[in-house]
C-alpha cells in the first residue's frame, strides 16, 4: 500500500484535499493514540501525510512510485514460443502452467521451451527487480519476483538466499529457514548465508541452531562484531556462560564502544559466578551510559555504587 492509498486520496489530489482527508481519516476511524487508537497505524498515516503534504518530498516520492510501477511488469511474456526439436514446428503457448507438459501440434511429441522462459534473462530480471522492490519495502511484490527467479533457476544459491531474506522480513520464519538451509548447502562458506541462517534460528528460539550457525559464520569472518554478539546471546540462552563470556569479550575487542555488549558481558559473568568481573563490566557500562535501569539493577545486586 503506497502513501496515497494509505490516506485514501488520488495521487493527483491537491494539498488541501490531502490535508482534509488526513484529518477526516483520523477522526472517522478514531486512530489518534490520545483517543485510544492504534499507535502503529497512526504512525503509518502520519508518515504518509508528512511526505505527500510536503511539495519537495512529494515530488521525490512520486518519481520513485512511477519508477516502481514502470519496472513492476510480469516476468513472463503472455505468449511463449516453443519449437519442436523433432519436426521443427513453431508452437505458441499462452498459459504458463501448460509449458512442462506441452506437446507439438504437428507431431504430438513433448516440446522443449525456448526464448525468455528458458534463457537466463528472465530469472535475472526477476531477481534484480525483486531486490529493488525489497529495498523499497514492497515485500509482497518482491516475494513474487524472487519466487519467479527461484522457479526458473532453483539451483541459484543467491536467489534462494534473497527469497529467504524476503520471507524473514515478512516474519515467515519457517519458510525463510528452508531457503537459507538450501543456500548454505549450495555455498557452505558464504558468511551472509550462515549469518542469516543463525538469525532465523534465533527468531524461532532455536538457540542451539543459532549458536551453530553463528559459530561457523564467525570462523568465516572473524572480524565482524555483530556475529559474536549474537553468538554470545545464543550461548547465554543455552546457559553456556563461559562460552558466552568469551564471545562478548571478542565482541568488545572488535567494538569497544558497544554498551549493549558490555552489559551482556556483565550479565554472563554474573551468571557464571564471577561477581568481581561482572561488577567491573557494569561499572564501565555505567560510566559510558549513566543511569541505565538495567545496569543500576545489577550494580545494586552486586553491592556497587554507581560511578
Amino acid at each position: 500500500m503506497n502513501y496515497y492509498q494509505r490516506l485514501q486520496v488520488d495521487p493527483k489530489a491537491s494539498t488541501e484535499v490531502i490535508k482534509s482527508a488526513y484529518r477526516v481519516l483520523l477522526k472517522r476511524v478514531n486512530l489518534h493514540p490520545d483517543l485510544g487508537g492504534d499507535e502503529a497505524v497512526t504512525k503509518e498515516i502520519n508518515e504518509a501525510y508528512g511526505v505527500v503534504s510536503d511539495p519537495a518530498q512529494r515530488e521525490v516520492y512520486d518519481r520513485e512510485l512511477a519508477l516502481v510501477e514502470t519496472l513492476f511488469q510480469p516476468v513472463f511474456s503472455p505468449e511463449y514460443i516453443l519449437f519442436c526439436h523433432f519436426c521443427g514446428k513453431r508452437n505458441r503457448i499462452y498459459d504458463e502452467s501448460r509449458i512442462p507438459r506441452a506437446r507439438c501440434g504437428a507431431c504430438h511429441r513433448k516440446l522443449q521451451a525456448s526464448g525468455p522462459a528458458a534463457s537466463g534473462e528472465a530469472p535475472l530480471r526477476a531477481f534484480r527487480l525483486g531486490v529493488f522492490l525489497f529495498e523499497k519495502g514492497l515485500l509482497d511484490r518482491s516475494l513474487r519476483e524472487f519466487l519467479s527467479a527461484v522457479r526458473l533457476k532453483p539451483k541459484s544459491a543467491t536467489y534462494r538466499y534473497w527469497l529467504g531474506r524476503c520471507y524473514y522480513q515478512k516474519r515467515s520464519h519457517e519458510k525463510a529457514l528452508v531457503e537459507f538451509r538450501v543456500a548454505v548447502s549450495m555455498k557452505p562458506k558464504s558468511f551472509q548465508f550462515r549469518f542469516w541462517l543463525g538469525q532465523t534460528y534465533h527468531a524461532m528460539k532455536d538457540h542451539g541452531g543459532a549458536a551453530g550457525s553463528f559459530e561457523t559464520a564467525a570462523e568465516i569472518r572473524p572480524d565482524y562484531a555483530p556475529t559474536f554478539h549474537r553468538l554470545g546471546s545464543a550461548y547465554f540462552e543455552l546457559q553456556k556462560f563461559d562460552e558466552a563470556v568469551s564471545a562478548f569479550e571478542r565482541t568488545l575487542e572488535l567494538d569497544p564502544h558497544s554498551i549493549q555488549s558490555l552489559r551482556w558481558l556483565g550479565l554472563c559473568q554474573y551468571s557464571a559466578g564471577d561477581p568481581e568481573r561482572a561488577a567491573q563490566a557494569f561499572l564501565q557500562a555505567d560510566r559510558m551510559a549513566p543511569g541505565d535501569p538495567f545496569t543500576q539493577k545489577y550494580l545494586g545486586l552486586l553491592g556497587q555504587a554507581s560511578a
